[in-house]
């Protein structure tokens, strides 16, 4: 859709080309149109090019004006224009992906957070001085761009008054009429979501832990729950769980994917194992979105959900592992719209496929329901006071386990649509025999023979395949 007031004053490449350290130079624009509404905040859209580069390369170009400091908790996650919709006869690894400039423009007094590095572009000294935004272009590294429909994206922060005046006239004469009325709607970090059905609230005063008891081995912890009392916390429709083990380069897209959530009623709980690696000085970046986090040796990923299960209060609960992360924003208003439901399931994108495979139904067999995503699924906290918590003798598949027990007594509501991105890093990935193992094990308690003897076959065929595949790679 092309802006009706954009037809009497176009942008041209002379002023396009002299945005300050712009990455590429401009050769013609193809396509200039409104830049498409999104649920991230602090930012509003301007319009959108489609350009060519000197190279005959195509490149999309968002300009955007930022008027928070919350775009910069948002750079491994502000190009996510992924489509929602599950479309199994669509080949992700093989579909055509593009190139992205996201240039935002900013007041000249915004605020540069002390603890903002980005990438190797800069190094901020970090002292109590505030900074200031200088014009600055940094790419977005390949391996945050797995679950995005781009091969390349450049971001760019550019106060207004690096502008050419061509640029900037265009700009102030756009803004006047579209910018102040949208700033003035999404002017807080996360804007509230109102919740109609009281059926969808949770009690917070049912038990739950404060904090975990004190240990000899804690390295760190923090959150707002070491800040406020209980009393001020916010209600809570969503408890997010993070568990992470030395994981410096994937942690930071997984904490943005939750922390930029539109809607307050979420809580993110963070459990670290001890890491070496600066994982935890990253987490302490973010402590003041946190609701609480702590540093200190576990006994593997199970016993980590299990801490912070104690810690979670009566709501919705959703386990992010570290590296995996939401391709959408609007979950609160996704759970809100089914309270209903005591399960909540969809699709979770990986590097080519979908887990699962396939849509499932209720009336399928216990093995193929407890193929649920587990970064795409939702329970409430009952389920788990029911039929209790992970069983720590699992450390790959402790979460089919989990379903396996859960499945054959409880429905759960599938939702055709992809909720989250899984990232092949994870434990079960680096240790496929002791997965096969663990799903084995797991078979044998809850199959009839039968069952259990065709699933074998299956996972000594997957686990073969799957070892010729690496050995000749």
């Amino acid at each position: 859709m092309i802006f009706s007031h954009l037809n009497s004053q176009k942008l041209s490449t002379y002023s396009l080309n002299q945005i300050p350290s712009i990455p590429i130079q401009i050769k013609n624009i193809l396509e200039q149109s409104k830049h498409e509404d999104t649920l991230l905040s602090d930012w509003v859209g301007c319009f959108s090019l489609k350009i060519i580069d000197f190279s005959d390369q195509i490149w999309f170009l968002d300009i955007r004006y930022a008027f928070g400091s919350a775009v910069f908790r948002q750079h491994l996650i502000d190009f996510f224009d992924f489509n929602p919709i599950h479309n199994p006869d669509k080949d992700h690894s093989f579909a055509k992906k593009k190139q992205k400039l996201i240039l935002y423009i900013c007041a000249d007094d915004l605020e540069f957070p002390n603890l903002y590095t980005g990438f190797d572009f800069t190094k901020l000294p970090h002292s109590e001085e505030k900074y200031f935004t200088t014009n600055i272009w940094h790419p977005i590294p390949e391996h945050y761009l797995p679950a995005s429909n781009y091969q390349k994206v450049y971001r760019g922060l550019v106060p207004k008054r690096f502008l050419s005046s061509d640029l900037a006239n265009f700009f102030h004469s756009f803004s006047n009429t579209n910018l102040i009325s949208k700033s003035e709607n999404l002017s807080t970090i996360q804007s509230p979501l109102s919740t109609s059905k009281e059926s969808n609230r949770y009690n917070d005063n049912d038990a739950f832990q404060y904090t975990l008891p004190r240990s000899t081995c804690r390295k760190a912890e923090g959150g707002k729950r070491l800040l406020l009392n209980d009393s001020n916390l916010t209600k809570t429709n969503l408890t997010v769980i993070t568990v992470v083990f030395n994981n410096i380069d994937f942690i930071e897209q997984t904490i943005q994917s939750v922390i930029n959530q539109q809607g307050n009623e979420l809580e993110y709980i963070l459990i670290d194992g001890g890491s070496t690696d600066g994982t935890v000085e990253l987490i302490q970046k973010y402590n003041d979105h946190l609701t609480y986090w702590i540093s200190e040796p576990d006994h593997g990923i199970s016993h980590a959900f299990n801490k912070a299960l104690l810690l979670s209060k009566n709501s919705w609960l959703n386990f992010m592992n570290s590296g995996d992360y939401f391709i959408r924003f609007d979950i609160l208003s996704l759970l809100e719209n089914h309270p209903e439901q005591n399960i909540l399931t969809g699709f979770c994108q990986s590097d080519g496929f979908s887990l699962p495979a396939k849509v499932l139904a209720n009336h399928f067999g216990v093995a193929s329901k407890a193929k649920l995503s587990h970064q795409a699924s939702f329970a409430k906290k009952n389920i788990f006071t029911t039929y209790g918590f992970f069983d720590e003798c699992y450390n790959s598949r402790m979460d089919y386990h989990f379903w396996m027990r859960v499945l054959p007594y409880e429905k759960f509501y599938f939702i055709k649509q992809y909720i989250a991105y899984y990232q092949k890093i994870g434990e079960s990935n680096k240790n496929l025999v002791r997965m096969y193992k663990e799903e084995l094990i797991i078979n044998s308690e809850f199959l009839p023979t039968i069952y259990f003897l065709k699933r074998l076959f299956i996972i000594i065929g997957s686990f073969l395949y799957k070892l010729l595949i690496s050995r000749y790679r």
